[in-house]
């Protein structure tokens, strides 16, 4: 997926998608993208740490060899069902409560 900042460095910041050929999103100041570009990359740490809590050791060294636990793919279950969420309200909110949930 390549991504690209197009701007005509005033009233205009938008995020481009090479998957959709067009736009994504669209701001009016340079701040407003970088905040939601920030917290994209903030909800994809999340998001690792939540498939790191669901699959663990699956895909890890543990003793000199690589785990493979075909067994341990419940992330990738719950993940599906994330991506049919219909706002990124809706996909935040459920990441921060399936991350809260598996660390209490």
């Amino acid at each position: 997926m390549g991504r690209a900042i197009v701007t005509n460095y005033k009233d205009k910041w938008a995020l481009y998608s090479s998957i959709v050929e067009d736009s994504i999103v669209e701001f009016k100041t340079e701040d407003e993208l970088k905040a939601y570009m920030a917290r994209e990359m903030v909800y994809e740490g999340k998001l690792k740490a939540i498939e790191l809590l669901m699959d663990f050791p699956h895909r890890l060294v543990v003793n000199d060899s690589v785990q493979v636990c075909p067994m341990k793919l419940q992330y990738h279950n719950w993940y599906t069902r994330l991506l049919a969420t219909t706002t990124d309200e809706e996909y935040f909110r459920c990441i921060d409560s399936k991350l809260n949930e598996l660390m209490n």
